[in-house]
């Protein structure tokens, strides 16, 4: 099979069917040029590759310097590939079978403490711009969402009276989030004011200045400033108040399935390393705490 007529059967499957976002097709097909160039430098013939040629690639990846997280993610991409080709029948056996995965020393992510959210939400200013920024950050914790999610939600997804939004997830899972009554006040006084903003017929939920939906890129602005001002500590990230969300659920008594359901995991594991986030907190807290630590 031509490695071309592959590739392209590869890539539609993932923007039809699975349905992924721009960027992580991005890193695919970067990934994948990657190895496309290594092979045909080879001059090895596309059926010929084997778990020995994977073999040969990764050690070239480790020889340019490739971080180990680069290079799992290019086994990932591969894997994705060739196991895509054998459960079509494009191509017999799959050569990253016996492939093992770069090991990567995973990090804690870094999330906001109780106190350092309750800095962010306190609310100094006003008009506009600061009820809408303050409803954001306050809808963000309230309910765990993704920034992306936060940016793609529409006026119809929200029900002021049940206290719920339906939220469009990784690949286009929706799935139906809480939030409390703090956040409802927030999103009634919000709206009131959006009216006069928003373009005529503009169906985002959050609106630019413009009267357009906003992006990711101005909100992690946005919190860059807010973290100024409130004095904060600056390598926090919007992603940190998703962390928080889930780790302050879990150290209050919420179950992880309860927890994964709100996030919108796939996988439970994905859920798992806010008991590791909870477990380092809790060991802070006693070695600083405790008087004879």
């Amino acid at each position: 099979m031509n490695i071309n007529i592959a590739e392209n059967s590869f890539f539609e499957y993932l923007e039809v069917e699975r349905k992924l976002s721009p960027h992580t097709l991005k890193a695919y097909r970067r990934d994948f040029e990657q190895f496309k160039l290594h092979v045909n430098a080879q001059k090895i013939i596309f059926d010929n590759i084997d778990h020995s040629t994977l073999r040969e690639y990764i050690g070239h990846l480790h020889k340019k310097g490739l971080a180990k997280k680069s290079i799992s993610r290019h086994i990932s991409s591969l894997r994705a590939f060739f196991k895509f080709l054998q459960s079509n029948g494009l191509r017999k056996g799959d050569p990253t079978a016996l492939l093992a995965n770069s090991r990567i020393d995973k990090k804690l992510p870094v999330i906001f403490s109780p106190k350092d959210i309750n800095g962010l939400l306190t609310m100094d200013e006003k008009g506009f711009f600061a009820v809408r920024n303050h409803t954001m950050l306050e809808l963000l914790y309230a309910t765990g969402i993704r920034v992306s999610e936060l940016v793609g939600l529409d006026l119809e997804r929200l029900d002021i009276k049940n206290r719920t939004i339906k939220v469009l997830g990784k690949g286009s899972k929706e799935r139906l989030v809480p939030f409390h009554d703090r956040c409802k006040k927030t999103l009634i006084e919000y709206l009131r004011m959006r009216t006069s903003i928003a373009k005529k017929n503009e169906c985002a939920l959050f609106v630019s200045k413009s009267g357009r939906r906003l992006t990711t890129s101005l909100i992690r602005k946005m919190l860059k400033k807010q973290l100024l001002i409130h004095n904060l500590p600056s390598n926090l990230t919007p992603h940190g108040i998703r962390h928080a969300f889930a780790t302050h659920l879990l150290e209050n008594g919420a179950g992880l399935r309860a927890i994964q359901e709100l996030l919108g995991h796939v996988d439970l594991s994905s859920t798992q390393v806010y008991t590791q986030l909870s477990r380092a907190r809790l060991k802070k807290v006693h070695s600083n705490s405790h008087p004879r630590a």
